[in-house]
């Protein structure tokens, strides 16, 4: 029994130590009727944000122009709200895959991807082999000003791009061409990493294929802190090449340093016994990398703990010359697929992928669909602070994350859910980027303010006041009569930041005051606002003609004549007796005589009072209403 006590605690002591995840604050849906891939996005200098993928819809929902090929780059800019400002398509007559997007030092954008159209659409120059490379530099807008294609004889996959101190351009990929066209060197295996140095006009300056004797897939390239290049993605390979050292495992991560000129310094082989595949990695504040993806080696290697289920997470940390100090493997029963992580302002990490498992290993939410949005929030040493499942009745993959100044967090990604589980906004196409904001929920219950009255007759009045915010369910209204002790109290719904009185309450010359308090959505209830006073003014004249109301009682049908007006015009309006108004008309006389139907048929029964006025004169009779 001690035993089972002892994990009892042990578990309820884990999940206590978890911190608050933070919630959703905003969410958007932004696609057309086929499928629009995202892969990217960055914060813009306005505050807002691009969002950059890969679309083969038409014009509709959010895109606004036209396929131009199979697949094309499709752009969105946003405010900072995520509300669309403006959207971009650029491509050519075949395929183009877009891949990364950074914000330039001009203002403007380059984007990067691969490209199978010749010269067509957006496209100037001539495709060399099957994919190449394809950079596209834009204004602050997203219109084209130059866009430059570079490949050689075979396939050429551009993965990653950054801007470099000197204005130019790093770009980094995989390629299985040798030389020919803009390729200077022959490939070293199946695929290798290639990089490519160009200037600002986008020419270029040096390049390097590195690679073994097997398979390399670069996921993306950084400039250290040295002015040098850090690039990182996985390999097959053994010691052959310029890999030094032997593979683990099926595949491995490969992390290679480079000279401010290409050159390799070093590199580093990093897995287990099976398969490793190296999704991102970051230069750390301290020097150091953090390298993430994920794997199905058990303990092996560089490897330290036993998977959990099928992929799981798994993040390593290395020192600035790439040795390994620490790494941990998250995730569940099922599948894990890490493609972001980040440095967090905390010196934590935070890791964006998508998951397949219900609760299990790492993971305390269950699976909302199929693959959901995972994003795991650690501490300096990789021990998890908190974690969040999002998604929706389908496949939601997590590709991109940043944190934002005010500290909250942008997941971005793809999208097969409709409106289910988190997600707001039905599926627009196949799938559609889904934007996520995640950040402390901002509890905005308060006690109301501003408070008025308007319109004010000797027996109505209009109170009004302000909204108490978004988390105020409803109110509670008390109105006293200062002159008599009198009070009433009301119950109001949600969003209601006015209310009318009748002479139900209100009599002519009297004080009057009201005050109001929030009921909140966890219940509580806010203290009473300030007391807002005021006085009705007197009656200035009874009503002298003569007027007859019949039937009354009455089944809702009820004839008016009047005689003897000295007005054109009659109000006519009806009270419930908690003094709302549920019927208002103007009437028309005719040589100072009123006959009219008052049709009241669609009211409740129970008693009602009719207030007429006409001109300074006023009119009070209580109607009954019997079905």
């Amino acid at each position: 029994m001690n035993k089972y006590l002892s994990l009892f605690f042990f578990l309820c002591i884990a999940e206590i130590n978890y911190a608050q995840a933070p919630e959703i604050i905003w969410q958007n849906t932004l696609g057309g009727d086929n499928s629009d891939d995202l892969r990217s996005f960055i914060q813009t200098a306005d505050g807002g944000f691009l969002f950059g993928g890969t679309s083969d819809s038409g014009l509709s929902g959010d895109k606004t122009e036209v396929s131009m090929g199979i697949n094309d780059y499709w752009i969105v800019k946003t405010d900072a709200s995520g509300n669309i400002e403006w959207d971009n398509t650029i491509g050519g007559s075949s395929e183009d895959i877009l891949t990364c997007i950074i914000q330039t030092s001009d203002g403007g954008f380059m984007l990067g991807g691969r490209s199978l159209s010749d010269i067509s659409g957006d496209k100037t120059t001539a495709n060399n082999g099957s994919f190449d490379y394809w950079i596209v530099k834009t204004d602050s807008s997203g219109n084209v000003e130059w866009d430059k294609t570079i490949g050689g004889s075979v396939t050429d996959y551009l993965s990653s791009i950054i801007q470099t101190a000197d204005g130019g351009y790093l770009l980094g990929g995989l390629s299985s061409s040798g030389i020919g066209g803009d390729k200077n060197e022959v490939n070293l295996g199946i695929y290798d990493y290639w990089i490519v140095k160009v200037n600002s006009s986008g020419s270029i300056m040096w390049q390097n294929t590195i690679g073994g004797s097997g398979f390399e897939s670069l996921c993306n390239v950084l400039q250290t802190a040295d002015g040098g290049y850090l690039i990182g993605g996985h390999s097959t390979s053994g010691i052959s090449g310029d890999k030094t050292e032997a593979s683990l495992g099926f595949d491995d991560y490969w992390i290679v340093k480079l000279h401010s000129s290409g050159i390799v310094q070093w590199d580093n082989t990093i897995g287990g016994t099976s398969y490793e595949y190296l999704s991102r990695v970051i230069q750390t504040a301290d020097g150091g990398f953090m390298l993430g993806g994920w794997s199905i080696s058990g303990i092996s290697g560089d490897k330290t703990e036993a998977g959990l289920g099928s992929y799981d997470y798994w993040i390593v940390k290395t020192d600035a010359s790439g040795n390994v100090l620490w790494d941990n493997t998250i995730g569940g029963s099922g599948s894990e697929r890490l493609y972001d992580i980040i440095q967090t302002s905390d010196g934590g990490f935070l890791i964006g992928g998508s998951s397949l498992s219900s609760i299990s290993g790492d993971k305390t939410e269950d699976n909302l669909g199929n693959y959901d949005f995972w994003a795991v929030k650690t501490d300096a040493s990789g021990s998890i602070d908190w974690q969040k499942t999002i998604g929706g009745n389908d496949d939601d993959w997590l590709y991109s994350i940043i944190q934002l100044p005010d500290d909250d967090f942008l997941l971005g990604g793809t999208s097969e859910s409709g409106i289910s589980g988190d997600k707001t906004e039905a599926l627009m196409g196949y799938d559609d980027y889904w934007i996520v904001k995640l950040g402390d929920a901002i509890f905005v219950c308060n006690a109301p303010s501003g408070l008025t009255v308007s319109d004010l007759t000797p027996m109505s009045a209009n109170l009004l006041w302000d909204d108490s915010g978004a988390d105020a369910i409803g109110y509670k209204l008390q109105i006293i009569n200062v002159s008599s002790g009198a009070i009433y109290n009301f119950s109001l719904g949600a969003g209601m930041t006015s209310r009318h009185l009748g002479p139900a309450i209100l009599s002519p010359g009297e004080d009057y005051a009201f005050r109001l308090k929030a009921i909140c959505s966890d219940g509580t209830k806010t203290s009473w606002s300030s007391t807002y006073f005021f006085s009705t003014p007197a009656r200035l004249s009874e009503f002298s003609g003569n007027m007859v109301i019949f039937p009354n009682p009455g089944n809702g049908y009820f004839n008016l004549q009047i005689s003897g007006l000295n007005t054109t015009q009659v109000q006519a309006e009806i009270f419930n007796l908690t003094g709302a108004m549920v019927y208002s008309e103007m009437f028309q006389t005719e040589d100072g005589n009123l006959t009219e139907t008052l049709s009241l048929n669609h009211l409740p029964e129970g008693a009602y009072i009719l207030h007429m006025t006409a001109g300074e004169q006023v009119f009070m009779e209580q109607l009954i209403i019997q079905h």
